[in-house]
């Protein structure tokens, strides 16, 4: 069944979005434009200036059109590569559910709180996950200001993660750009117009 739409915060919640987005790429910031939206729309929403209309439908469209846009990118050589780290990303995925769930215990019973609202609280992406016939069970306002400022963080910081993780080799095959590599891919292709003595020996 498919529920009503507030058409009016519907629309005020996609302007939220297109301004954020508009807005995002002047800041210079990585993930700009989620990390934009998300903040001032929870200083709005917070204060009651903006009430964040999403419906369900939307929902299952975005999370679709996200999953083919990252599975559209997928090319052989990354398969590969993913297939030889397959038994260490299966192992470090369950060691990340252990992790979760004891820290998930520490928290139940420190905070006196039930289990299933603690596991999620310290599982990345969790409430994304919960069905809705479990919200009830679930205090997620306490969820959420846990999971606020990990994922604010992670979004921020995740870009400069490949920089600062010694040892691992990219395979032939598989670029990931920077800005300085664009930069001086671009500078290759387009050498300056300038005389034999004048240029860098690069482009002699």
């Amino acid at each position: 069944m498919v529920s009503a739409v507030a058409w009016r915060a519907f629309a005020a919640t996609i302007g939220l979005a297109g301004v954020s987005t508009a807005v995002a790429p002047l800041l210079r910031i990585p993930a700009g434009s989620m990390l934009v939206a998300f903040v001032v729309g929870a200083v709005l929403h917070a204060t009651g200036m903006m009430t964040i209309e999403l419906p369900q439908w939307l929902l299952a469209g975005s999370y679709a059109l996200v999953g083919w846009t990252i599975g559209l990118r997928f090319t052989r050589p990354i398969l590969v590569h993913v297939a030889r780290l397959l038994p260490r990303i299966a192992a470090s995925t369950l060691v990340l559910i252990a992790v979760c769930g004891g820290l998930g215990m520490v928290l139940s019973r420190v905070a006196g709180i039930d289990p299933l609202t603690a596991y999620l609280a310290m599982s990345p992406g969790a409430p994304i996950r919960l069905p809705s016939s479990r919200l009830d069970a679930v205090d997620m306002p306490f969820v959420m200001a846990l999971q606020t400022p990990v994922s604010s963080s992670s979004c921020s910081s995740a870009p400069a993660w490949p920089g600062w993780s010694p040892g691992i080799s990219i395979p032939e095959g598989i670029a990931i750009t920077k800005p300085a590599a664009r930069k001086a891919s671009t500078t290759a292709r387009n050498p300056p117009d300038c005389g034999v003595q004048q240029c860098p020996a690069s482009f002699r």
